[in-house]
């Protein structure tokens, strides 16, 4: 080796770099809303990444131009003049190069050959992780939730970012960072990577579940600490769960994960894992499709009535929350005269009663049941009906003294 290549500001220890740099590039600047000339990858390699060095450590065109041809006809690496199906391919190295032609219509064509008509060759790196659509979600979902701290938001949103080409550029909606309602000793994303790993390794736990007081300081409930068996995290209502079981035979229970502290891997017994494999086989999608609100217990046919007008938006309700598995259909005569009073009928002239029917627990139906009281009737179970007929009747009482 000559000690022109143990030079690291040599050109010819910087020509191994330029594959690179042209990648990076790319991947950082170009999309296929905004590809790049030769001219354009030229100067942004040389203005990143030679910009502090003489003369002799730089790029030309032409050096660009014999890389990106090399790129883009080794479909090991690039792509030119193959489907986009080539993109599920698990064979290639994790990055795709693009050659496009703008056409007359100032649209993009993917290269084919040199036509009369066509501008010069343009490159884009596909495809970023995410969409700028995706990412826009995502930043959004991260910056809506509460029970991130300010640090939280600000290193999830820093990455989501970062996975962005700058020719997409997406702003940070600051507004949302300091908001004083923020959990500012958050234990969400700690508590998410502990019970990743312990859920992983089949083990239990052993957790303190904890609620506010007055204070608005997180305390233990009663008769924690406890060992459970987690099954999965879930996402609902705004809110992190922890599925767990607390013991053979029980139904499992959804955890708010900020509200679990001391989180302590525990290995079960030969004893404990028969019990458990053989009492209960878990099944996550199905849970969650069962728990749209994440109220444990356990799962049951819920038929309601209600008031269908043009904007009361109770359709939109029922799907929102019960999803599209709920079955919907206009009331019979006979359920609306055993079910409603005349009164009642008198006052809903505007609207139509239909019946709705649906899967979940007692306690999911009962808080819809209640927030929607002004339009809505649980006419079974009949036990559903009368714990939802007392609670009502109880609130109404702290008004009508």
């Amino acid at each position: 080796m000559s000690d022109q290549d143990n030079n690291p500001k040599s050109s010819t220890a910087f020509s191994r770099l330029n594959v690179l740099y042209i990648i990076l590039v790319l991947k950082n600047y170009s999309s296929a809303h905004h590809p790049m000339s030769i001219k354009e990858i030229t100067e942004k390699v040389n203005s990143d990444y030679y910009h502090t060095f003489n003369e002799d450590c730089s790029i030309n065109q032409s050096t660009v131009s014999r890389i990106l041809d090399t790129l883009c006809d080794d479909i090991s690496l690039g792509i030119q003049n193959v489907s986009m199906d080539f993109y599920d391919d698990e064979a290639n190295l994790g990055f795709n190069i693009l050659c496009v032609m703008e056409n007359g219509e100032r649209k993009w064509d993917y290269y084919k050959a040199p036509e009369t008509g066509k501008g010069p060759k343009k490159y884009y790196y596909y495809a970023s992780v995410f969409t700028t659509a995706e990412l826009t979600t995502l930043i959004d979902s991260v910056e809506a939730y509460n029970y991130f701290s300010t640090d939280d938001i600000a290193g999830l949103v820093g990455k989501l970012l970062n996975l962005c080409p700058m020719s997409e550029y997406l702003s940070k909606h600051g507004d949302t960072l300091s908001a004083p309602y923020r959990d500012e000793n958050s234990l969400v994303l700690a508590n998410i990577d502990e019970f990743k790993h312990i859920i992983k390794a089949k083990q239990f736990a052993k957790i303190t579940y904890c609620s506010y007081n007055s204070k608005l300081e997180l305390e233990p409930r009663a008769n924690y600490p406890k060992v459970v068996k987690p099954l999965t995290m879930m996402w609902s209502n705004g809110y992190y769960y922890l599925v767990a079981q607390f013991g053979p035979g029980y139904t499992p229970a959804n955890l708010r994960l900020d509200r679990i502290t001391d989180i302590e891997a525990v290995t079960p017994t030969p004893e404990m894992i028969q019990d458990y494999k053989t009492d209960f086989n878990f099944d996550a999608t199905s849970y969650r499709m069962k728990h749209p609100i994440m109220y444990g217990g356990e799962v049951e046919h819920i038929c309601l009535l209600y008031l269908d007008t043009p904007t009361n938006g109770m359709n939109n309700a029922l799907m929102d929350i019960f999803g599209k598995s709920t079955k919907i259909r206009p009331a019979t005569s006979a359920e609306i005269k055993d079910n409603l009073s005349p009164a009642i009928l008198a006052n809903s002239a505007n609207g139509q009663w239909m019946r709705a029917d649906f899967a979940s627990t007692g306690g999911g139906a009962e808080l819809f049941a209640t927030q929607y009281c002004r339009y809505c009737k649980v006419i079974s179970p009949k036990s559903l009906q009368e714990k939802i007929s007392e609670s009502l009747a109880l609130g109404n009482s702290l008004y009508n003294e």
